[in-house]
């Protein structure tokens, strides 16, 4: 029997590479956009002061983040209204894969219809995937209506199976009705890089100026105990505080808690609430970073008074941190804890000396977030070739790449976006050294890729007897 020889036939793999300069280099986010007449809320990308808007199928794209390896981007839409309900619909939340551009469901909410005037709906205000896109931490809110009337909301934290939305811990269950007043809790989520533990606002249990206890919400890490899918608070990071011994009282909270891409640093939004009762005036927001226990933090950057924080992220190389704000929505009792999404801006903030600045191709937006994982590295002499392996197998080779870049590698039995691999990055010293496959099929397409779409050609590997 000849042994197997192989053959690289030039045709169709296409190469690609991120990207990153100092700062914010590449980002996703939100910002209105116009679909066919009806204005929602478009998903954009913005690379090297290139913004595109990407085309996921829906027109609503609410707390978009992206995945740690850049290529999965999780949002959230609402269903169709249904007008015999009388009620806001429930939510989804999705992921879309920015190599295949397939949008996926991952957790479908269905309105809960109890009676003709008793529903429950489920609205999501964050959701996260783990470092190895195998999880989805998210939080929901869940009101109950008995006709348009006195609703009833409260908040959960899920953590599901990405692959098919099965929760697999819910953290906290069992505590009963929390009565959110900040609209803060689960508001931003970010996983540390070993995936074990993320962080969260959630509600905690202090002593106010006056010796009372009272709830408010802190930055708190949320753990996995080892081999389990049982979650629990391990910490609280920030230091929520309540002044009740002044009139009006005064109130300090969290919100958008972010790790940095190394995992060492933690940084979130501390709003300052001059009435925290009446809400007579706005908040003042600073941005603070702090060890990733929380010790040791400090004040990076203070906005205007009535400036709310809508987003926070850092850049991949942890030199700049990612905000978005907007002018805090008021109606007449009131500012409400929220930003007013049509003056939404975005903005980069140096994580060493505090300066802001803009961020090229970039103004309006909200919920900002980059990758956090720097592919990098010409890939306009790289070459890939299959080989025999020890074991009887076969490994894949590249030549051609820059010493200490990562890319991105995957594969599928035919040019069919849709039935490709997930990319899986490895460094230029891994896939010099080779890569151990296993072949289904006789023939197999190889690509290394990254978000950014730069492009080289395509390259077919095909072992030939």
């Amino acid at each position: 029997m000849k042994p197997l020889e192989y053959l690289v036939l030039k045709g169709l793999i296409l190469f690609q590479l991120f990207a990153f300069s100092e700062g914010i280099a590449q980002i996703i986010f939100a910002a209105p956009a116009d679909f066919d007449g009806r204005t929602g809320s478009g998903l954009f990308q913005a690379s090297g002061g290139t913004v595109t808007q990407l085309n996921t199928g829906n027109v609503e794209h609410n707390f978009p983040q992206i995945s740690r390896n850049g290529v999965l981007v999780a949002f959230s839409t609402p269903d169709p209204v249904v007008p015999a309900l009388q009620v806001p619909p429930s939510s989804d939340i999705y992921a879309f894969n920015r190599t295949t551009g397939q949008t996926t469901l991952v957790v479908n909410h269905e309105t809960i219809i109890f009676s003709p005037s008793e529903v429950t709906n489920f609205t999501p205000v964050s959701a996260a995937i783990s470092p190895d896109n195998q999880l989805l931490a998210y939080g929901v809110v869940l009101t109950r209506r008995q006709g348009t009337a006195n609703p009833r909301a409260t908040r959960e934290l899920n953590i599901a199976r990405l692959s098919d939305g099965l929760i697999l811990a819910n953290p906290t269950s069992g505590r009963g009705p929390v009565s959110d007043g900040f609209q803060s809790e689960f508001v931003g989520i970010s996983w540390a890089p070993d995936g074990n533990s993320f962080v969260t606002p959630s509600y905690v249990g202090i002593t106010s100026a006056l010796g009372r206890p009272v709830q408010l919400p802190a930055i708190v890490r949320f753990g996995r105990a080892p081999g389990t899918q049982n979650w629990n608070i391990q910490a609280v990071l920030s230091t929520p505080q309540y002044f009740d011994n002044r009139f009006p009282p005064t109130a300090q909270t969290a919100i958008y808690p972010t790790l940095s891409p190394a995992g060492n640093e933690l940084a979130y939004f501390q709003l300052f609430w001059p009435d925290a009762i009446g809400s007579s005036q706005g908040v003042i927001a600073s941005l603070l970073v702090a060890n990733a226990d929380g010790s040791n933090s400090r004040s990076l950057f203070t906005f205007n008074q009535g400036l709310y924080p809508t987003g926070l992220g850092w850049s991949a190389d942890g030199t700049h941190l990612v905000v978005s704000f907007a002018n805090q929505l008021s109606v007449g009792t009131g500012f409400l804890p929220s930003g007013d999404p049509s003056s939404a801006v975005i903005r980069q903030i140096s994580a060493s000396s505090g300066q802001i600045t803009t961020i090229p191709g970039v103004d309006a937006g909200y919920f900002p977030s980059a990758s956090t994982i720097i592919a990098s590295g010409s890939l306009a002499n790289a070459r890939l070739r299959i080989v025999p392996a020890a074991n009887g197998g076969f490994r894949l080779l590249a030549t051609g790449l820059e010493s200490g870049a990562v890319y991105y590698l995957h594969s599928g039995p035919d040019l069919n976006s849709q039935t490709f691999d997930q990319p899986q990055p490895f460094s230029a010293e891994q896939l010099t050294s080779g890569i151990n496959l296993n072949l289904a099929s006789p023939n197999r397409w190889f690509q290394l890729v990254d978000p950014n779409f730069n492009s080289h050609e395509w390259t077919r590997v095909e072992p030939v007897r």
